[in-house]
């Protein structure tokens, strides 16, 4: 349940960290001001110090994370500042042995369309 920004509301990451045997708590001051939570008290945490949370909050400075982070203000700051326009965070609820993960990702506009015969570049 750990990631980038405010997650204290995020029932999905409530539910990771719990599983863990943690609380999330939140560092405003982490993550270039965008705030990191963390699972406090977990047993298998790898983030026991601010230092190291902050190291591991800008390893994904794309907004990405365990659990579904797409309600997340402050991911999807990160992904379109990572990314650039287009950029939008996608959930896959399969991945993370089922605490799920979300990624950023670029839509990549088609070639062109089959309805009006837009596209990129010369058609």
């Amino acid at each position: 349940g750990e990631g980038i920004g405010d997650l204290l509301e995020s029932a999905d990451a409530a539910e990771a960290c719990a599983r863990c045997g943690g609380q999330l708590e939140l560092d405003s001051s982490d993550a270039d001001g965008l705030g990191f939570t963390f699972c406090a008290g977990s047993v298998s945490s790898t983030l026991p110090s601010s230092a190291t949370r902050r190291s591991s909050a800008t390893a994904s400075p794309c907004g990405e994370g365990v659990g579904d982070l797409r309600d997340s203000e402050a991911a999807e700051t990160a992904c379109l500042e990572c990314k650039g326009p287009g950029a939008y965070l996608d959930f896959d609820m399969a991945a993370n042995d089922g605490a799920g993960f979300t990624y950023c990702k670029v839509v990549v506009p088609s070639q062109a369309s089959s309805s009006c015969g837009e596209g990129i570049g010369d058609l």
